[in-house]
């Protein structure tokens, strides 16, 4: 499996408020850690997820709602085609044009619903070398784009 679409609680020790659906390369997790927090004035168990960006000595930290047991389940389900190396996405440009272009999927780190438009998605990729980080909307939602990586 090449990504898995999670509830988000909490990235980088920072509250995500309102709880965000986010989509997540899985070669890309490092570790996942079972826990107890308090979100919101309640107690539940969430999934730390340590999260490679770049050489991996600074990754992210992404709190979920799903199970570690679960999301490690979801990781290691075999399907027929993880040999997909990029997926096709349409990107909207600042001018209302878009662009398709074929995202490689080793480049994708995160990725979010859009914050003006549902239907749209934030993409959060790196460059070749993943030294560097880039946004930009693609007209593809989430769950479309975790479902090309899987495909």
């Amino acid at each position: 499996m090449n990504g898995i679409a999670l509830i988000q609680y909490q990235r980088n020790a920072e509250i995500t408020y309102p709880v965000k659906l986010v989509g997540i390369n899985t070669d890309k997790i490092i570790s996942l850690e079972q826990r107890t927090e308090t979100y919101r004035g309640t107690t539940m168990f969430v999934t730390l997820i340590k999260y490679m960006l770049g050489d991996g000595s600074n990754p992210d930290e992404i709190y979920v709602s799903q199970k570690a047991s679960d999301i490690k389940a979801s990781v290691n389900t075999a399907n027929t085609s993880n040999s997909i190396k990029e997926v096709t996405l349409t990107r909207k440009n600042d001018d209302a044009t878009t662009t398709t272009i074929y995202q490689p999927i080793a480049q994708m780190s995160t990725f979010y619903n859009h914050p003006d438009s549902a239907a749209d998605t934030l993409m959060i990729t790196e460059d070749v070398l993943l030294t560097r980080t880039t946004f930009y909307k693609a007209d593809e939602t989430v769950s479309a784009i975790v479902a090309l990586m899987n495909a």
